[in-house]
């Protein structure tokens, strides 16, 4: 079994270290996509394209950029090559994703509610594809040197920068191999590139982290957060008495209600053991979030239709700071009890 597992790590082409950056640039271009076409078409009064029978649906659109990114990639090389092929692929991808309810049901129906909840557990599977996203464990000398050697195209036409440099260096281990020799050669003939955004990437980092880190910006978060239970809870339950039960959002309504209440008990939980057991707590909080991102959120998507993005952004704001405040949280490295 180990034998077949390494002949086919030996078969497969080398990753490229900077996919996981160009798939959430991807991923971040599809859903401003989404949401800059629901917008525009929104405000517009859902204009169409065309005439006489005819009518352009944006998906075209969609796969003329998917088609444009693949060929970006396929017709020029460096960096810049694979962020404008990320970005024109994630559009493309919305523009096709935007129109799911279309493909979906037998009325071609644009308007059908719950593809906005289908868009939203699309772009949720990918985001957390690439949040759980590691580094292969095992990495093999030439798949190493591929790597310098990219870095070292990126830089052909425009230079290094020092950490682009130190990172191929690294890669290559020279004085092993002729080609990692020639590999390291060539990173130290390529010219030096200062980067005019290492200093305002550096500067946006470090606020973000004192601003994270800090205990009452969880505290605040997780309040705001808190304080949405209730009406989540509330508006179902008492539209489900009246007018509800004759819509189609009836099963979405019960299932928001469902997980709302489940985050609602964790959260609750959480806020006893705030003082006992902080790391266990802030465990449970971000437990609270998850079910509310990973399920919740669906249904919200479903019943509320893209009204539901302003709790999205507080639930992922809230879900990052505790992610940060578990890592400073005393006991961070311990098993809390009963987890064996």
């Amino acid at each position: 079994m180990h034998r077949f597992a390494a002949r086919l790590r030996a078969r497969m082409p080398a990753r490229s270290g900077s996919s996981r950056v160009d798939l959430w640039v991807m991923a971040g271009s599809g859903i401003a996509t989404v949401l800059l076409t629901r917008w525009f078409l929104a405000t517009a009064g859902y204009p169409k394209l065309g005439g006489g029978g005819l009518h352009i649906a944006h998906v075209l659109w969609g796969g003329l950029l998917l088609a444009a990114g693949l060929g970006i990639t396929l017709t020029f090389h460096g960096r810049p090559a694979r962020v404008a092929a990320a970005v024109a692929g994630g559009a493309g991808f919305g523009l096709f994703i935007d129109e799911v309810g279309k493909f979906v049901t037998e009325r071609t129906d644009y308007f059908y509610r719950p593809a906005a909840g289908i868009i939203y557990l699309t772009f949720a599977a990918l985001v957390v594809t690439l949040v759980r996203w590691r580094e292969p464990g095992h990495r093999t000398q030439d798949d190493r040197t591929a790597e310098a050697l990219r870095i070292a195209l990126d830089g052909a036409g425009t230079g290094l920068t020092a950490q682009q440099r130190a990172t191929a260096l690294r890669l290559a281990e020279p004085g092993g191999r002729a080609v990692d020799d020639a590999v390291v050669a060539l990173v130290e003939a390529l010219p030096h590139r200062d980067s005019p955004w290492a200093g305002r990437r550096r500067a946006v980092a470090e606020l973000a982290r004192r601003l994270v880190t800090r205990p009452v910006v969880a505290v605040a978060v997780a309040g705001v957060y808190l304080l949405q239970v209730p009406p989540l809870v509330g508006a179902p339950i008492e539209a489900f008495a009246g007018d509800l039960r004759q819509t189609r959002e009836l099963g979405a309504s019960i299932a928001m209600v469902a997980a709302a209440a489940v985050a609602a008990a964790l959260a609750v939980r959480a806020g006893f053991l705030l003082r006992a057991d902080r790391h266990r707590a802030l465990r449970l909080l971000r437990a609270s979030v998850l079910v509310d991102l990973l399920a919740g959120q669906v249904f919200k998507f479903t019943a509320l239709q893209f009204d539901a993005t302003v709790g999205l952004g507080l639930s992922v704001l809230l879900l990052a700071v505790l992610t940060v405040e578990l890592h400073r949280a005393p006991g961070a490295g311990a098993v809390p009890p009963g987890a064996g």
